[in-house]
């Protein structure tokens, strides 16, 4: 519709226009045709301004960031934009969260994770040397829980394109991050992290990413 009023719009300026020079020309007027044409050209400029900052504003935009002119008295533009801040401020009275758009894939923080879970000691003996653990869908360690002896060094491999992590929760005797963990076929090492653990005792991580609710935990014993 917009468009629609743009088109008929621009054509009764044009209209407008060629019907001046008509009259300029009989009544010997001095106003040449390259005038004319200047003035026809200014009318399109502002009729194009008003066009861009309704549609600005219908898109829930702020036209004074964009530089454009006020929307127009009645227009469907101004209607959009009275219903957009009676929908916010109605949310605003029933303490509802505004809708916000999410650009890109941000590490969330650890409220947005899965409660944390409890680990305790798994029974049977330790691993030792070198254990490695894959990350699957949602940063889920595979194995999610492992034993080791003081010493070992435990490497996280993510084979998949979608990133995950894995990081100590805040208050662990053991602590490290190991930042983005993805498959980059320019960047093999991308993949993996390492880590040697010291201390005796369950230390738990988890996936930094939003959307990852993955868990883990490694339990050190002395030799």
């Amino acid at each position: 519709m917009t468009r629609i009023n743009a088109k008929i719009s621009i054509f009764i300026v044009l209209t407008s226009a060629i019907i001046a020079m008509t009259i300029a020309v009989a009544c010997g007027a001095s106003t040449s045709q390259f005038e004319t044409i200047q003035t026809f050209e200014a009318d399109n400029k502002n009729l194009n301004a008003t066009a861009t900052a309704e549609a600005i504003v219908a898109a829930g935009g702020d036209i004074s960031q964009a530089g454009a002119v006020a929307v127009g008295e009645g227009s469907i533009a101004q209607q959009a934009q009275a219903t957009a801040a009676a929908k916010a401020t109605a949310q605003a009275e029933s303490g509802e969260e505004q809708d916000a758009s999410v650009v890109g894939s941000e590490v969330g923080s650890e409220s947005e994770q899965a409660v944390e879970f409890e680990v305790s000691m798994p029974e049977g003996p330790a691993e030792s040397g070198e254990v490695t653990i894959l990350l699957a869908d949602k940063g889920f360690p595979d194995p999610q829980v492992v034993k080791i002896i003081v010493g070992t060094i435990v490497k996280w491999e993510n084979e998949r394109g979608s990133p995950s992590s894995a990081a100590s929760f805040d208050g662990e005797a053991e602590s490290f991050d190991s930042g983005e963990l993805r498959r980059a076929p320019f960047n093999p090492e991308l993949c993996c992290f390492e880590y040697t653990f010291t201390t005796p005792g369950c230390h738990r991580y988890r996936s930094l990413f939003s959307g990852d609710t993955g868990q883990g935990a490694i339990c050190v014993v002395e030799e």
